[in-house]
């Protein structure tokens, strides 16, 4: 059988699963607390330019340069890295040094580690990667410099990286083919609760130091949950590992109150199988076009969710209330995106949603009312929010059912997050464009969002596919198989058959076939 085929015999999303798909979430609920900490600890702060006359200006400098002023005076709020290193005027472009140099670890984290995950399993680098981002998270809470700060936050992507990627992918090959999509979208409010907890610890902390290592310390908890969260089956598979992965099912299966078949025999990948490489999602015209769309998707997206979510300050009078409801916005995408990816599929939400927030970030530009620019901004974080949750199930079931079998699974996500990551890294500078033009910022997200909504019509629809384990699958039709299509058929050979006598693989076919209903 192929290890689809067993999630439907043992339970495609019982209890264990779900209490392994918690445990998994609360490591997305924790990858905020970093991604978006720039927000309060690289506020701007509030200051006043005394010149050498005598006379002062207030939060600006002549020419716009900070030598000019003969002293700065800086209020006590707000605090942050800015404020301490006196990161203003001339010197402003170093506060969105720090988040561009976060993302650009996170890309290259992305990159490397999605790799290491696929070689070591995904639970060994979960347990790395969460001592790393604490212990570098902690060290960048109280280094005293400037550049050695940057270098600090710099490891702290590097492990959130890998950190998020294994916790996503390994949620994702512990569940059946029929229940990754609504898991996938659920797994991403872990995320928007995040935003939620770090603009309260922010309102609670208003020292940033204070605030990045208490955000930082709530990861020593997590180490517990590795007590209960397994290797990843598929993983153990393709590594020729049989009698863990079938340890792991049978727990699921004892626990989730089905009966292990005893006699399984899982479908095995060649011995060299495991050997896959990025490249080959580039040997075929078919896979490139689709490889090329979601890599500008995934940049988009980031450009736009990060950039709404730093432009939080510039959106309301409190940051604090601001950016907690950019995350609550957040929570309705995810549940209108899990009804509509299984009525509607993947494609057509994901463009939908993106057109209508590129929409909406243009209209802020020409519309001057204070009210109705934080609304369209609130449903331009709300679409990219619900587009972002698509793509990342997209991506995980198109390039995953069509481009990334399991060999490569993780390297291939890595490679669609180094492209979201260097959209990361981009939008912290486009809000300077907010220097030329007010809310010019908002067009460039806006622009971007609509053609990437556009070029996504380009992608095939994959709902429904089950996914591949070895590059041998990316040949041929195999990949393509409907989950639903193939039970019905199933089905419909076992009444053909009725009267007959069955061998044991038909009777094998039949108890899946009866659970699945």
């Amino acid at each position: 059988m192929d290890l689809d085929d067993v999630y439907v015999q043992i339970g495609e999303f019982g209890v264990q699963q779900k209490i392994y798909f918690l445990s998994l979430g609360l490591f997305n609920l924790y990858a905020p607390l970093h991604l978006v900490q720039t927000v309060f600890t690289g506020q701007q702060p509030h200051f006043t330019c005394i010149l050498s006359n005598g006379s002062a200006v207030n939060n600006t400098c002549p020419e716009n340069l900070l030598s000019n002023c003969d002293h700065v005076q800086f209020t006590h709020l707000p605090d942050s890295y800015a404020r301490q290193w006196s990161l203003i005027c001339d010197e402003a472009y170093k506060s969105k040094l720090v988040q561009s140099f976060f993302m650009a670890g996170v890309g290259i984290g992305a990159v490397i580690l999605g790799a290491v995950a696929d070689r070591i399993g995904r639970r060994k680098t979960l347990v790395g990667t969460l001592m790393g981002m604490i212990i570098f998270g902690i060290a960048s809470s109280f280094v005293p410099w400037y550049w050695g700060y940057i270098v600090l936050r710099f490891c702290v992507g590097f492990f959130a990286a890998g950190n998020i990627l294994s916790s996503f992918v390994l949620s994702s090959e512990l569940i059946g083919p029929s229940k990754r999509g609504i898991a996938g979208n659920i797994f991403q409010v872990f995320f928007a609760f995040g935003i939620v907890i770090l603009s309260l610890l922010a309102y609670a902390f208003t020292n940033w130091r204070i605030l990045s290592a208490a955000a930082t310390s709530i990861g020593i908890l997590y180490f517990f949950l590795f007590i209960m969260l397994p290797e990843s089956p598929r993983w153990l598979i393709n590594h020729q590992r049989i009698r863990e992965a079938k340890h792991i099912l049978r727990t699921m299966a004892d626990r989730n109150g089905m009966i292990f078949p005893s006699d399984l025999e899982i479908n095995l990948p060649p011995p060299n199988a495991h050997r896959g490489h990025l490249c080959d999602l580039f040997r075929r015209r078919k896979t490139t076009v689709s490889t090329l769309v979601q890599l500008y998707s995934w940049f988009v997206n980031s450009v736009v969710y990060y950039g709404l979510t730093l432009a939080s300050d510039k959106l309301g009078s409190n940051i604090y209330v601001s950016t907690m409801l950019s995350g609550i916005v957040e929570l309705p995408a995810y549940f209108i995106t899990a009804l509509l990816i299984d009525w509607l599929g993947r494609r057509l939400p994901l463009s939908i949603f993106m057109v209508i927030g590129g929409i909406s970030c243009i209209l802020i530009e020409v519309i001057n009312h204070p009210e109705v620019i934080f609304i369209l901004a609130l449903v331009g974080k709300l679409c990219i929010a619900a587009s972002f949750a698509i793509i990342y199930i997209h991506s995980f079931t198109t390039f995953s059912a069509e481009l990334f079998p399991t060999v490569i699974r993780n390297s291939g996500l890595g490679l669609c997050s180094l492209f979201a990551r260097v959209g990361g890294i981009v939008a912290p500078f486009i809000s300077l464009a907010d220097s030329v033009e007010t809310s010019l910022q908002f067009t460039i997200f806006g622009i971007l969002s609509l053609s990437s909504g556009l070029l996504n019509l380009l992608l095939e629809e994959t709902l429904n596919r089950t996914l591949p384990e070895t590059l041998d699958d990316l040949k041929g039709e195999s990949n393509l198989r409907n989950v639903r299509g193939r039970y019905a058929r199933l089905a419909s050979d076992e009444l053909e058959q009725s009267e007959e006598e069955t061998n044991d693989s038909s009777e094998i076919y039949k108890s899946s076939h009866m659970l699945a209903t």
